[in-house]
């Protein structure tokens, strides 16, 4: 499956052939690219509002004589989709500077459907079969694309060094064989991020088609030492410095 990005630069050759955002739509519906990437596209591509590129998608898809079915199935969770995107807090990687030189993993995957998973157990030698647990690392990018890689891995070298809007770890089990996050968590000592980053999280979990949690199974509160800079993990409500002993903010600081 081609990355957005892939996708994003291969349709930019119709710019140049001068089509309209409709006449776009259109190409996209040719082509079975969906309604969610359809309108990222034509939003990206033509710097459309939300509104804008709902209409032309709308056109072009050929639904304006039955908008309301549409609308209801993919338009309107589309839009909300896209919405959250937007209005999700960016964490930028706060950890130590020597990792950002890291190259990206090897078995770096994207996740668009539930698919990837077994595509990606399987490159890394595992043998999918019945109650099979594997942990990886995941990020979910600011384009709310799923990443998954070994546990092994370094958040920020799976996200290439950029801002993230959520990363952690999650635990995939096969179940009637296909599978299933059974475990997930915000636990990124790189990025630290906040519990609220569960909502695009769940968004996009959910755009996947695979079972998970109604939460996150183990969260994760950070803070940073004003006094020595030290990253902590807050532990039994306690709020202070495992390095230096300081009192540590009642409130997220990075």
């Amino acid at each position: 499956m081609a990355t957005y990005q892939a996708l994003l630069e291969h349709y930019k050759t119709l710019l140049r052939e001068k089509k309209t955002p409709v006449e776009v739509a259109r190409v996209l519906k040719q082509e079975n690219i969906g309604p969610l990437e359809s309108i990222k596209l034509v939003r990206e591509l033509f710097d459309l509002s939300f509104v804008e590129a709902k209409e032309a998608i709308t056109i072009g898809h050929g639904y304006a004589n039955s908008l309301s079915e549409y609308q209801e199935k993919h338009i309107f969770p589309a839009l909300d989709f896209l919405a959250l995107v937007e209005e999700s807090k960016q964490y930028s990687y706060v950890g130590s500077p020597d990792r950002l030189t890291l190259d990206p993993p090897a078995d770096l995957t994207e996740v668009y459907e539930k698919s990837d998973f077994a595509l990606w157990a399987k490159r890394n030698g595992w043998t999918i079969k019945p109650n099979l647990e594997v942990i990886t690392t995941f990020i979910l990018d600011t384009q709310a694309v799923l990443w998954i890689a070994d546990r092994r891995s370094e958040h920020v070298a799976c996200a290439k060094g950029k801002p993230v809007l959520a990363a952690g770890e999650l635990t995939l089990e096969w179940m009637d064989g296909e599978p299933a996050i059974t475990q997930i968590t915000n636990q990124s000592t790189g990025y630290c991020p906040e519990f609220s980053c569960w909502s695009v999280l769940e968004a996009a979990l959910k755009i996947v088609e695979v079972r998970f949690p109604l939460h996150f199974t183990a969260e994760f509160e950070f803070r940073r030492c004003d006094h020595c800079q030290a990253i902590n993990v807050i532990k039994n409500g306690v709020f202070e410095c495992l390095e230096c002993g300081s009192k540590l903010s009642s409130s997220w600081n990075f």
